[in-house]
Parts: C-alpha cells; sequence; structure tokens
C-alpha cells in the first residue's frame, strides 16, 4: 500500500498520521494515531467518515452537560479540516498536540499530530517568550495595539483579560478598559447575550455561541468565529506566549457575513428559478409526451374533441371499447355512442371551463352505446385546451369503462338486501322475526296513536313434535304462518318470536278491534286441520293482548306485558283471549 512506508517512518519518529479521500472517508492511519487517540482503535476502519471519527473523539472530550451539542463540534470539526490553512494546537487526555493538514492531488487530505513538549505549547514565534511578554506591557507596545486595525486582547495564564484595546472595548460594547479587566472572553460574550436586547435573537444563535466559546477557543491557532446580538459576527485567532499568557486578534466580519448571506440568497434564488424553468419544461415536455402517447400506447380510452363534440382523434383503446376502429371515429360526433343530455352536459361544462381556465377537471357517470347497439358505462373525464386568449379548441376525453364495476355493485346491493331481509325475518316461516318486531315498535315510539301488541303461543304443539318429530313440527309451524297471515288485517305486522311464540302488531287499532282479531286468530287456528305424511294434526291458540298508546318511553315493556297476558290466557283453560289488566274474553 502506497501509506505504509510513510505511517511506518511517521511511527519511529512518533508522529501520528491520518488519510483521508475526496470525500472525507478514512483511507489509513499509522500505530501512534491509536496511541494518542486510544478511542478510536478498534472502531476506526477505511472508509469510515471524517464526521464519526470526530463523534467518538467528543464523545470521551465533552463533559456530560455538552453532549448535546456534539453534532455542532463535529459539523465545525469537519469545516476545520476541509479548510485548514496553518497548524494550530489543542490539548486531549493529557498531552498537546500540533496537528496540520495538506491537501492531496486526488482531493483527499493528510493529517499530522505531532505531540508537543510544555515548552513547545507555547511558541509562536522566533522571540524568545519572555520578550513576547515583556513587549505585552511596554508602553510604547500598548500604544501600537491601539493603532492596530483589530480588537486585541491580552490573556494572562488563568485566561482572563490583562490588556484590550479601544476597538476591541467597542466591539463587545464595553464603557472602558476596566469593565474588561479581570474577565474571561467568555464572559464578555455571554453577558452580551443573556442582555434583554439580545433575547429575540438568543435561541437563534445559541449553539453557534457555544460552539465558539467550548469548541473553538479549545484549538490554540485555529481562528474561530462568535456570533453577537445585532447580529454581528467577529473572528478571533488566539496566540499563546511561553509564559502563559495569550493575545487574540479581534476581525469584525460582519459586512463579509452579510455579503456572504446575501450572496447565499442569491444563489438560493437563481436556483429556485432556475429549477423553476427547469420544472416548468419538464412539464411541457411532459405534456408533449403525453399528447404524442396517449392514442398510441394508452390503454386508456380517449379521444380528442371539437367544442362541439365532433370528434378529431380516437386512440385504439376507445375504438375497442365501442367495437369499431379508431379511423371510423373520426368525424362523428359524442352524441353518437354518449346519451344527447350527456354529451350536451359535456359541451356546456367545456364551456364553462374555459371561461374558468385550464386547471380544473369535469368528470361524469355515463352510459354509453357500442356499434353493435349494445350499453355499457363509462366514468368520462374531460377538460378543453385552450389557445393563448382562453378559448376552448379542443376537449380531451379518457373514458374508464366500469360496466363490470357497476354490474357488481348492483349484485352487492342485490345480496346485501337479502342479508339485511334474512336479518328482519325468521328462517323456517319467512315471518319477521324478534328483531324486525322490536324495532317496530321502537318506531312507534314518538308516534302519537293507540295500538295493541298480540302474542300468540299454540296450544297442543308439543304433542306434535313428541308424536311425529321435529320434522312434522317444523312443516305444521309454516302451515300455521300461513293461517296467521290470512287473519291478520292489512297494516298488521306478523313475526315469529321463536318455537311456537307468534305476535301480530296491530298499528292505529282500537281496544275492541284487537279483541276482534284476537278472538278470530283463535278461532281460525283451532279450526284448521294441519297435514304431514297423510297425518292430520289440530293446535290450538291462547293470545294475550297488550293495547297501548303512544308516544311512550318504554314501548319494549309492552312485549313482556302481552307474554304476561297470554301465560294467563293459557292458565285459564288456554283457547283464550287476555289481555293485560283486564278479564279474559272468551273466543265467541
Amino acid at each position: 500500500m502506497e501509506y505504509r512506508l510513510t505511517a511506518t517512518l511517521l511511527d519511529t519518529l512518533g508522529i501520528a498520521m491520518c488519510v483521508f479521500d475526496a470525500g472525507d472517508r478514512t483511507v489509513f492511519w499509522n500505530e501512534t494515531f491509536l496511541r494518542f487517540f486510544p478511542e478510536h482503535d478498534g472502531f476506526v476502519h477505511a472508509g469510515e467518515p471524517y464526521a464519526e471519527n470526530l463523534r467518538r473523539f467528543y464523545r470521551c472530550r465533552l463533559p456530560p452537560e455538552e453532549q448535546a451539542n456534539i453534532e455542532r463540534y463535529v459539523a465545525d470539526g469537519v469545516f476545520r479540516h476541509r479548510n485548514q490553512t496553518r497548524p494550530y494546537v489543542f490539548q486531549h487526555r493529557g498531552r498537546w498536540f500540533r496537528v496540520t493538514s495538506a491537501p492531496g492531488a486526488d482531493g483527499g487530505r493528510l493529517r499530522i499530530w505531532l505531540n508537543l513538549s510544555t515548552s513547545e505549547v507555547w511558541q509562536n514565534d522566533d522571540r524568545p517568550p519572555e520578550a513576547v511578554l515583556r513587549d505585552l506591557h511596554d508602553p510604547a507596545t500598548a500604544d501600537m495595539l491601539e493603532n492596530v486595525g483589530e480588537g486585541v486582547c491580552v490573556l494572562g495564564p488563568d485566561d482572563r483579560i490583562v490588556a484590550a484595546n479601544d476597538r476591541f472595548l467597542r466591539m463587545y460594547g464595553l464603557p472602558h478598559k476596566e469593565a474588561a479587566l479581570g474577565r474571561s472572553f467568555a464572559e464578555i460574550v455571554r453577558a452580551l447575550w443573556d442582555a434583554p436586547a439580545a433575547a429575540e435573537e438568543r435561541t437563534q444563535f445559541a449553539d453557534d455561541v457555544q460552539a465558539a466559546l467550548v469548541d473553538g477557543a479549545a484549538f490554540v491557532g485555529a481562528p474561530f468565529v462568535v456570533p453577537l446580538p445585532g447580529p454581528h459576527w467577529i473572528r478571533v485567532a488566539v496566540n499563546r506566549t511561553a509564559g502563559g499568557q495569550s493575545y487574540a486578534i479581534h476581525a469584525d466580519i460582519t459586512a463579509t457575513k452579510r455579503q456572504e448571506q446575501e450572496l447565499r440568497e442569491a444563489e438560493r434564488h437563481a436556483r429556485d428559478l432556475a429549477e423553476q424553468l427547469r420544472a416548468e419544461t419538464r412539464r411541457l415536455e411532459a405534456s408533449e409526451h403525453r399528447v404524442r402517447t396517449t392514442f398510441t400506447e394508452s390503454g386508456i380510452a380517449s379521444l380528442v374533441a371539437q367544442p362541439d363534440g365532433t370528434l378529431v382523434d380516437a386512440n385504439l383503446a376507445l375504438a375497442r371499447l365501442l367495437g369499431c376502429t379508431a379511423a371510423g371515429l373520426v368525424g362523428r360526433n359524442l352524441a353518437d355512442f354518449i346519451p344527447d343530455e350527456a354529451a350536451a352536459r359535456t359541451r356546456s361544462f367545456a364551456a364553462a371551463q374555459a371561461a374558468a381556465g385550464p386547471s380544473r377537471v369535469f368528470d361524469a357517470e355515463v352510459v354509453f352505446r357500442r356499434v353493435d347497439g349494445s350499453h355499457g358505462v363509462a366514468q368520462f373525464f374531460y377538460a378543453p385546451v385552450l389557445d393563448g386568449e382562453g378559448r376552448c379548441m379542443h376537449l380531451v376525453g379518457h373514458l374508464l369503462d366500469i360496466t363490470q364495476r357497476k354490474a357488481d355493485e348492483t349484485a352487492n346491493a342485490r345480496a346485501v338486501q337479502v342479508l339485511r331481509e334474512e336479518a328482519l325475518h325468521d328462517g323456517l316461516t319467512g315471518l319477521r322475526n324478534r328483531r324486525s318486531i322490536e324495532a317496530e315498535l321502537d318506531a312507534l315510539a314518538t308516534r302519537g296513536g293507540a295500538h295493541a301488541l298480540l302474542f300468540i303461543d299454540l296450544d297442543g304443539f308439543k304433542a306434535v313434535n313428541d308424536a311425529a318429530g321435529h320434522a312434522a313440527g317444523d312443516d305444521i309451524l309454516r302451515q300455521v304462518a300461513l293461517t296467521l297471515r290470512g287473519a291478520t288485517p292489512d297494516g298488521g305486522t306478523l313475526a315469529r318470536l321463536g318455537g311456537d311464540e307468534f305476535v301480530v302488531l296491530l298499528r292505529d287499532c282500537a281496544r275492541a278491534d284487537a279483541a276482534a282479531v284476537a278472538a278470530a286468530i283463535v278461532r281460525t287456528v283451532t279450526a284448521q286441520p294441519y297435514a304431514f305424511e297423510r297425518r292430520t294434526f289440530h293446535v290450538g291458540a291462547s293470545v294475550g293482548v297488550r293495547a297501548f298508546r303512544t308516544p311512550a318511553a318504554a314501548p319494549g315493556v309492552f312485549m313482556g306485558d302481552a307474554d304476561a297476558a297470554c301465560y294467563a290466557a293459557k292458565r285459564h283453560g288456554r283457547g283464550r283471549v287476555e289481555f293485560h289488566g283486564a278479564y279474559p274474553i272468551p273466543p265467541g
């Protein structure tokens, strides 16, 4: 491998290296790299993005309260990696390192880390460190700082300001030098952001401020940018003396930042315009493509007609739908295969569409006529093609054959109706069932009038079952049901509750009329012979009557009342009519 010899040589010198490709992916590293940065041992691999490398670096470097900002630090680290032009110094795991980065011919970068001794950490120029420190406190040097075109502050070993020029004070809104002395740079910046006037911008720039004060300041020699309220932006470059003091150059880059923002906004606007133009071009090309392919490749029946409905083009799918050739359709009118009313409505819609603009599409369900005279059902979608003055030039339409779907819907509706009927009718006799009659009672709850409910229980039916079996019993029940149908007056509802119990609901029926119907039922059922397999059987009937008036709060209780009256009729001798709350009435 091309980097192996270089890596081995640097290992012998105690210098760490890591190579990245043009996409910031890891290519190669040496053993010293893993010794300096053990958090990568066993994890770093070829092809790993530099951002993942940095995440491991910061997970072990940042205190818990800073872990939430790790992605911002990673992004800043990637930016430094791509744009580094000079070495900078930082501390990690008790070691000080000077790191430099150089671009490769393939667009990648080589990063090299040198472990520094304490004296090397603070060496920034060729003069002795003591001379640099002495110059910073010399009156002539202080006067010179005032003539520097940028803000300058001097920091002591504890990173607190010991000197600053007037431009520095103006940048940070400090009234005099005493307001800066003894404070750290971070304290001054945070005080500006904690001011009430900065409240609206505080959230927007919080992450940038945190990244600058925590991460940016940690890499000595690497410039970083601090946002201030306004907003303003200050580029800060820190250098240190051998005595532990630092001096920082502060350059106001607000104008540059704003120009960059304006440039980015102009670029974004230009990109948006370009994308809009591309989108419009794509839309036009797609529209042309649809026109070209609709009549040759589309499986949907399609047509183009003049505003009066005369066809000027049709595709094979439409020809197949109507049972003719595409050429045979040209010149014919919509009314030839769509009923006149629908065709006329389509033309009127097209005129309305032309007035409203090209954005709407109309649709209608139509019955179409085939050439052989048969009919089908289609969903007809149509819209006009307008000229530059908004006039309708053509009508473009598509017919979706839904004949089978409509047939299926009709069949499904019939099936649903059958299920509904079965749910409300007794399977043995075909009469209404308990659910149906209870629904009828509920429906009467809010309707005024006098009504009656007749509860019918057959007498002697158990003997039929015991003598001839359940098949005979079922057949006799069907015959009794026919007898009861004949005895039920028009407007009455007959239902089988189950077993040998039936009910009749008489609407708008006086008490005397209900008594007469009940008595007739007893006579008719008793007098009728019932045959099964050449055998004849006789059964009787006992009837309980509950007369009631509506509106009623709970009509459902009337069923229980009628049942109780029927039980009383059976108890008093069977073959009788008994009213709820009244004396029995003999079957006359």
